[in-house]
């Protein structure tokens, strides 16, 4: 069965790594088009340069972006839809971790962790609902999250309570 995209304009958060690398190609495959933001610049322009080089130029926008600052995720989704003049889909996936046990995250780990994980999918989540509402069409939010959203891990126990979030997050949102 193939999959047809043709038209539709996804935004990938964490979309530099592996996963978001993966899932902007198989889009872009389908025939969408992707803004990928990342806050690594270099990985972020090389996706979309090795993007350009399989399937052609201007499929592939490359943002960067913090999704813990509410101003870069505004612009971030700004900038997708002057390049491309819709959303259709959101796929929330920037992730950060630290394997530490509890007693030895400090204050910067547990910001990264949360900020990242929970509040950056929280702010990303609100600007899409807000796009695709104004624009009355359907849409699509897609959360990557993690085994460890269902089931704990040694040393990853703030991860696995921001995972766990996502996942009750995305279920709220489909209500």
């Amino acid at each position: 069965m193939e999959i047809n995209f043709a038209g539709q304009v996804a935004l990938i958060t964490g979309g530099s790594g592996d996963i978001g690398r993966a899932i902007g190609e198989g889009l872009v495959q389908a025939g969408a088009r992707v803004c990928l933001v990342d806050i690594h610049s270099q990985r972020l322009d090389q996706v979309c340069h090795d993007l350009a080089g399989r399937y052609g130029p201007g499929l592939a926008l490359p943002v960067l972006a913090d999704v813990r600052d509410s101003g870069q995720v505004r612009l971030a989704f700004e900038r997708a839809l002057q390049e491309f003049g819709r959303l259709d889909i959101l796929v929330n996936n920037a992730a950060a971790t630290q394997i530490k046990p509890i007693d030895a995250l400090d204050d910067e780990d547990i910001d990264l962790i949360v900020d990242t994980n929970l509040k950056g999918y929280v702010k990303c989540a609100r600007e899409a609902v807000r796009i695709i509402k104004a624009a009355g069409t359907p849409g699509s939010l897609l959360f990557i999250s993690s085994k460890n959203g269902l089931h704990g891990a040694s040393d990853k126990s703030l991860y696995c309570a921001t995972k766990g979030g996502e996942l009750t997050m995305a279920r709220s949102l489909a209500l």
